[in-house]
């Protein structure tokens, strides 16, 4: 009887060995801490997928999104066939902070409301939807970040 004991902590000291290191490594001191939405949005990013077509498109435009820390963004369309360029600045602000939703406010502009699908350190894309005229408008657009 004694000697069964023995046997059964024998056989449990390996488990709990292994256990406790599968445990400890997965948590590495050099795993980097998960990004937070604020730290993906900031910087510059081109849009490449405008609504399924590719940019620049027929139209021949580039269109490129700034975000600032501050909450200022910019939007800036360049037409390359004639050089035009413009661009509408604005504040930025997480609608709901339970879901990556963005709310862009530019003065004398419609309020567009970004629903961030995904977003890493190099890509996002976004379905948006403002108010033109008593028409919703949507759009969904896909970025490379540039910066």
């Amino acid at each position: 009887m004694v000697v069964k004991r023995r046997y059964i902590r024998s056989a449990a000291l390996p488990i709990v060995a292994i256990s406790s290191l599968t445990i400890l490594n997965g948590c590495k001191e050099s795993d980097p801490a998960p990004k937070n939405l604020d730290d993906l949005l900031m910087g510059d990013w081109q849009v490449i997928e405008l609504d399924g077509e590719s940019q620049p498109g027929p139209d021949e435009y580039v269109m490129n999104f700034k975000f600032k820390a501050n909450g200022d963004f910019s939007q800036c369309v360049e037409y390359l066939n004639n050089d035009a360029y413009y661009c509408m600045v604005g504040k930025w602000t997480w609608s709901d902070a339970s879901k990556p939703e963005l709310r862009l406010v530019r003065k004398d502009e419609p309020v567009i409301t970004a629903d961030v699908v995904d977003i890493d350190d190099s890509n996002m894309e976004w379905n948006t939807s403002y108010d033109l005229d008593g028409v919703t408008v949507t759009n969904n657009a896909k970025f490379v970040k540039i910066d």
